[in-house]
């Protein structure tokens, strides 16, 4: 009962507000659990320990992982059982990396016995860049923890639990969507330059100083401003950037045309298996040890293992990101004891695509017409014209022709909404994605252009 007044909820948008503000009664600081603010202020208080006793104190945690992992998880047990591992016998970060065998999405995706129930569990769905839905379970207590560590990287930038700000990221129609209970509001990145005008006046009678988002959308926000007319009465303090690789040219135009007195970028995952940020002296991502523990794999792809996330553990899992200028030593600047130090995450450098008015459309955008499909395995997405979509994807080995036609007609709809209706939207079956040279797998191929 309970499950489906939360969907009727959702489905109705005055509904929603309207519980939205009564929630907002009582402030979200009051509302964050003790696993927030626990975790928010060991945090805070550790951040400048010496390296060694942080590596004590994640090498606990590390233990911890992997044990509740084996005594809890059939998946995990059968994995270790099968290699040989005695967890006992991991005494070091260097027992653990020659012993524990790394897993991928492939092999999480469809395995038996992974989850293990605890309290609070809910449902997580990404897409990531694969085009291929991947689903796994939370819990509420790793939510508020991640919620605490982005809030902790956010404080560089002087931005703290209480403060507002604007979002531009995910996928919505309307313009502008109030979260009061979330201390948010959401810009729609889809039509955002027929709406500039409403933006930029919600900003200035909210006097809203700090930017969340995409690092495309509020670059894309940043040039149509600067083409405009119009002016942000308040300074900027922080642009918080994430989900995205980022390119110096959009940095550059948040930078000239929004001037903040800070920009902080960081790196997460759904999967809740690593997190670093810039720190607020240079653009080097710090991560943080007592949220995981993160390896140079080979060919410098990220190997990470969360320690927050109970219900589905992520124990050397392979994240298909690389990294550059990879460093164990402490920043000189910062002074923090977090290691190691990145200087840059490449990830997969995908394109963009084009919608009916020659706007740009982030992947991470592009992503959220793919969940919760029924039949379909993967998907890559075909732009060779301005007005054509061509969607070329594999199925299940068995399925049902009319869960196919749903998944076609979810993504037709789903296309339409973000590209605009006159783009034409073409399926395609085959037997396997063809892979680039490299052996890796292209998301999005598009030979479309700006007008």
């Amino acid at each position: 009962m309970l499950s489906m007044l939360k969907k009727f909820v959702k489905k109705n948008r005055y509904i929603e507000n309207t519980a939205r503000n009564l929630r907002n009664i009582r402030p979200l600081t009051k509302r964050l659990s003790s696993h927030f603010w626990d975790y928010y202020a060991l945090l805070n208080e550790t951040q400048y320990y010496e390296p060694q006793y942080i590596q004590e104190l994640q090498f606990e945690l590390l233990k911890n992982t992997l044990k509740h992992a084996y005594l809890n998880s059939k998946f995990y047990r059968n994995l270790y059982d099968k290699y040989g591992v005695k967890i006992s016998q991991i005494q070091s970060f260097e027992d653990f990396r020659s012993q524990i065998p790394i897993v991928d999405k492939s092999l999480l995706k469809n395995a038996g016995g992974l989850t293990i129930k605890v309290p609070d569990m809910y449902k997580i769905t990404t897409s990531g860049t694969s085009g291929a839905p991947f689903q796994f379970y939370g819990d509420r207590e790793s939510r508020e923890k991640e919620l605490a560590a982005i809030y902790h990287q956010w404080s560089r930038a002087n931005f703290t639990p209480d403060f507002y700000r604007i979002e531009m990221r995910g996928f919505q129609i309307e313009p502008i969507a109030e979260y009061p209970d979330l201390n948010l509001t959401r810009f729609s990145i889809v039509n955002m330059n027929d709406n500039m005008e409403q933006m930029v006046n919600y900003i200035n009678e909210k006097e809203i100083a700090y930017f969340h988002g995409y690092p495309s959308a509020i670059a894309k926000f940043a040039k149509l401003l600067n083409e405009s007319s119009l002016k942000l009465i308040s300074p900027i303090k922080g642009v918080l950037l994430a989900s995205e690789n980022m390119y110096e040219w959009q940095i550059k135009e948040i930078e000239d045309y929004l001037n903040p007195e800070k920009i902080i970028a960081h790196y997460g995952n759904s999967e809740q298996v690593a997190l670093g940020a810039w720190c607020e002296t240079n653009r080097s991502y710090h991560f943080l040890p007592l949220y995981g523990y993160v390896e140079k794999g080979l060919n410098n792809e990220l190997i990470g293992t969360g320690f927050l996330n109970k219900t589905t553990p992520f124990i050397r899992y392979r994240m298909n990101d690389l990294v550059l200028d990879w460093t164990e030593e402490v920043c000189p600047q910062c002074g923090r004891g977090y290691t190691p130090v990145i200087k840059q995450i490449g990830g997969r450098l995908e394109d963009y695509l084009i919608d009916e008015k020659s706007e740009l459309i982030p992947p991470a955008v592009v992503t959220f017409p793919f969940k919760n499909l029924n039949v379909m395995k993967e998907v890559q997405v075909f732009q060779i014209i301005n007005k054509n979509i061509i969607l070329r994807y594999t199925i299940q080995n068995s399925y049902d022709r009319e869960k196919l036609k749903i998944d076609k007609n979810q993504l037709t709809i789903g296309f339409k909404t973000m590209l605009g209706e006159s783009i034409d939207i073409f399926f395609e079956e085959v037997v396997e994605i063809t892979l680039t040279d490299a052996c890796k797998f292209k998301w999005i191929i598009s030979e479309a252009h700006q007008k």
